[in-house]
Parts: C-alpha cells; sequence; structure tokens
C-alpha cells in the first residue's frame, strides 16, 4: 500500500506541499461532517460516494472495482447513488473510466480476492461466467453458493483467502470442483 495520504480540497484553497501527502482541488465535492471520536470536533469528509469516484478516478482499474465492490458490500454506498454519481461526471475527462469501473462492480462479491479475479477475466476476455450462482439439489434445495459458475463448461471456481490450516497472505488461491461431483480438480 502508498503511503501517501490523499486529500481533496475545495478548488481554490491552498496546495501546501508535504511528503507522503498528495492534494487534489475539486470544484464539486460532495462533504459530509463526521464526528470520528466521541467529544471532539466534526471533521469535514468527502461523501463515501464521492471518496469511491474519487477512487475511479484515480486508482489502478482493478483497485477501482475492489474499492467499489467494498463499499457496496458494507453497504456505504448503492449502485443507483454511485449511477447517479456517474452520470454527474459528464465534464470529467475520465468520466467513462468511472462507468467501466461501475459495469464490472459486483454488490455480492464476497472478497477483495474475488473482486481481483472476475477484473482479471474480464481483461481476458473472459465473461462466459455467472458469480455468486447458488446450486441448488434435483428438490431445489440450496447446496452453496459458489463464486464463479462456468455453466457451459460444468465449472466451478471458489476464490478463498486462506487454505486448510495455513491461513494468511502467502495461502491465496483458487479451488477448481467438479460441478457434478464436488470433486477438487486444482487448487
Amino acid at each position: 500500500p502508498s503511503r501517501t495520504v490523499e486529500v481533496a480540497v475545495s478548488h481554490g484553497r491552498g496546495r501546501a506541499r508535504c511528503k507522503h501527502l498528495k492534494i487534489r482541488q475539486g470544484r464539486r465535492l460532495r462533504r459530509e461532517s463526521v464526528v470520528v471520536l466521541p467529544g471532539t470536533a466534526s471533521l469535514s469528509l468527502t461523501t463515501a460516494v464521492q471518496t469511491v469516484v474519487d477512487c475511479c478516478l484515480s486508482l489502478p482499474f482493478v483497485e477501482a472495482v475492489v474499492v467499489c465492490d467494498s463499499a457496496l458490500r458494507a453497504g456505504d454506498v448503492s449502485m443507483p447513488q454511485l449511477l447517479r454519481a456517474a452520470r454527474n461526471q459528464t465534464g470529467v475527462r475520465s468520466a467513462r473510466r468511472v462507468r467501466e469501473v461501475l459495469r464490472l462492480a459486483d454488490p455480492l462479491s464476497g472478497s477483495v480476492l474475488e473482486s481481483v479475479l472476475r477484473c482479471r477475466l474480464a481483461q481476458a476476455g473472459i465473461t462466459c461466467f455467472e458469480t455468486q450462482l447458488v446450486l441448488r439439489d434435483s428438490r431445489g434445495g440450496h447446496v452453496l453458493r459458489v463464486d464463479f459458475c462456468f455453466a457451459a463448461a460444468r465449472l466451478v471456481v471458489e476464490a478463498d483467502g486462506g487454505s486448510r490450516g495455513n491461513p494468511g497472505p502467502a495461502a491465496y488461491g483458487a479451488l477448481l470442483r467438479d460441478a457434478r461431483t464436488g470433486e477438487v480438480i486444482a487448487e
């Protein structure tokens, strides 16, 4: 992660130079007053929607989708709010990029790893899958919810952030199961 803190200020405000601080001016910053700790003065912060839109404009594409998915999953923003904000970006050079990030966003994405994998698949031109599909038995009972389902290939992909008995950053990987038998094909 970057050690640089990004700060957005209203257009026309001073822009001091500080190490590890990037100051960006904006004409239409959506802000809200937030009390971070009880008994302290409120801070003027950009709204969650504004922050997600700013991330869409400034972060690398995959990271922008991850931020968008995470904000949607947490309930901090809704897709209608983000789509409305994207429409308001008409005069911004990178407005198309915001819409591209939102096109790939998935509020049902269960983790950062799932978001990254979905982006990588789409960037590779692989789009013949459904995400967060609930598989049911012959009586219609819930069996499991899968991260990625390639129905035509009868393939299910689970993106798990830990492996059996060895959780941690080095354990990231994808688990492939046969959709018919549930048998692990590859890890």
